[in-house]
């Protein structure tokens, strides 16, 4: 019985198969896709399948959504997840998770934040790019009403991160990541 959904939900109540959510993953890297012996590129699976793959010595990018997940460039030995929102808790099953080197990019608004949070509650060693105060200012042409106001608690921010988050959230802004230039990203993300 799967209880992390619930009593409530027929299928795990009663042991029965149920549709897991999935979530999309690239490789970027051709050597680490024949390495993975993945025939595609580009796939979506539930959590527990993604964490049978047979992964070391790797990155892993995880994106807010499936633009910039589509966007991204090739970069050596490196994953990349995306289309988890709240679902990133889901990540703990992937055990070698744990042992690669993970960076979080999610928008600059409420819920980027609190999905970094999240994450960074089931990987606490997962580093963050982008999304910081500096980012914001430099690109405040780019913001856009955001997703409503009132700071959340939230345990697992650096400090940064955390300033960042109170200031979108009390001027209600919401940058996107894929609006941000390319350039940028590739600079920030190949590092």
């Amino acid at each position: 019985m799967d209880f992390r959904f619930g009593h409530d939900q027929f299928e795990p109540r009663y042991g029965l198969r149920y549709a897991r959510p999935h979530y999309m993953l690239r490789v970027l890297d051709e050597k680490l896709q024949r390495d993975l012996g993945l025939p595609f590129d580009e796939l979506s699976l539930p959590a527990e399948s993604i964490g049978k793959l047979p992964a070391s010595d790797l990155r892993v990018i995880i994106v807010e959504n499936k633009v910039s997940l589509l966007s991204l460039p090739p970069m050596r030995r490196t994953l990349a997840l995306g289309g988890l929102g709240n679902g990133v808790t889901q990540l703990s099953d992937i055990a070698w998770l744990s042992k690669c080197e993970v960076i979080y990019w999610g928008d600059l608004d409420a819920d980027g934040f609190r999905i970094l949070d999240r994450l960074r509650a089931v990987l606490l060693h997962v580093e963050s790019r982008l999304m910081d105060r500096s980012v914001v200012e430099q690109f405040a042409g780019l913001a856009t009403e955001g997703n409503g106001g009132v700071a959340q608690a939230v345990t697992h921010l650096f400090e940064s991160e955390l300033h960042c988050y109170h200031h979108v959230c009390q001027n209600n802004l919401r940058i996107e990541q894929e609006h941000l230039p390319s350039e940028l990203i590739l600079k920030a993300l190949s590092v």
